[in-house]
């Protein structure tokens, strides 16, 4: 009998250690469902609140992409590109249409600024009738040459001043600052050759379309060639070159003065 009592306790200890452990187990389930609910609610409101910022990132890129298709059109567009740009930045997501947005609207707004430093420039010196395309081409020319590394660099063909019929001599100004220089159409029997520095002389001319450049060329031995017999003496030359950029034809031109003859022509670039 004793046995039994013994056995019949073990076994109730026994029952009783398993309720135990069920119950431990059962928690940790209800707290790992808890957990991830939880976390789930957390994922859903993340998403949610990424949807209700979507719509400011987007009305940032909308409106940057107008700004800059009618910043030509419009100088008013100005208040557009500054919404845009406070629309991308109150937005708080990190990349997409946000970064897009705030770099189209910040484009927009710089060309903006440039433009009415333009047009203050030339009411404060006293011209009253200033065309669209007059402030265009002004800026497109200012743009052009403050992005260019070497504005003069080009491949010129060039009238005299006095009479632009037909084209006399060739000027090629290369990137690496090399140059050819010779008769228009004849350059293998009439050229010189040689490299070149260029300083801008910081002036323009009334209507502040061109910018003065002074080049020096220096010709290399062996490619002073005229009328194909190679010269004894190297060429060595200095000419005043003013430069516009033409908005038709996207292009630079100008005149250049020989200072040693003034002789004049006025050239375009191919």
């Amino acid at each position: 009998m004793d046995n039994f009592n013994d056995e019949n306790n073990n076994l109730n200890q026994e029952n009783n250690t398993e309720i135990k452990n069920d119950q431990t187990n059962m928690q940790q389930n209800s707290i790992e469902s808890t957990n991830i609910i939880s976390n789930n609610t957390s994922i859903g409101n993340n998403d949610e609140s990424q949807k209700n910022k979507e719509p400011l990132a987007t009305a940032s890129l909308i409106l940057g992409i107008i700004s800059i298709l009618l910043f030509f059109l419009n100088v008013l567009i100005l208040p557009v590109a500054v919404i845009g740009l406070i629309l991308g930045i109150v937005n708080k997501t990190k990349k997409g249409k946000k970064v897009a947005g705030i770099i189209l609207n910040t484009i927009a707004i710089i060309l903006i600024i440039i433009l009415l430093g333009i047009v203050f420039t030339l009411v404060r010196n006293g011209i009253n009738k200033i065309s669209s395309e007059d402030i265009i081409g002004r800026l497109y020319n200012e743009i052009e040459y403050s992005t260019s590394q070497n504005f003069v660099a080009g491949k010129y063909d060039c009238t005299s001043l006095n009479n632009k019929s037909e084209y006399l001599i060739s000027l090629e100004l290369n990137k690496d600052n090399t140059f050819i220089y010779g008769k228009y159409g004849d350059l293998i029997n009439n050229h010189a050759a040689g490299t070149y520095t260029y300083e801008y002389e910081n002036k323009t001319n009334n209507t502040d379309n061109y910018k003065y450049y002074m080049l020096t060329l220096s010709g290399t031995n062996g490619e002073f060639i005229v009328d194909g017999k190679k010269q004894d003496r190297e060429f060595n030359s200095k000419m005043e070159f003013g430069i516009t950029s033409n908005l038709e034809k996207q292009k630079k031109e100008g005149p250049i003065i020989f200072t040693s003859n003034y002789n004049m022509y006025y050239c375009y670039e191919r």
